[in-house]
């Protein structure tokens, strides 16, 4: 997963730094180390549906755009908040194995 961010009123982007929490779950930060940005976890849920599942809670009103990426398959999916709302997304049908 990457997750490149950009602040319009600071005149600022990037890419955000990568923490891994867990083997399915993880967080971004932008801005400082000690500031969490983006908080994202991605499920096996083919037991129920046949798909990975894929959640985000933004933390951050910057835009950022998620790629998550099948290592698989190669298939990406992106996710996009734009700047200055807070977002949290839930995608339930993301890469079909």
């Amino acid at each position: 997963m990457q997750a490149a961010w950009r602040a319009p009123a600071l005149g600022r982007g990037g890419v955000g730094k990568a923490v891994t929490l867990t083997g399915d779950a993880g967080y971004f930060w932008f801005f400082s180390a000690n500031n969490v940005e983006l908080v994202v976890k991605l499920v096996d849920g083919r037991g129920l549906n046949g798909r990975y599942w894929f959640f985000s809670g933004a933390l951050s009103d910057v835009e950022y755009t998620i790629a998550v990426t099948d290592t698989a398959t190669g298939a990406v999916r992106t996710y996009f908040n734009p700047s200055g709302t807070l977002t949290s997304l839930a995608d339930v049908s993301a890469f079909a194995p």
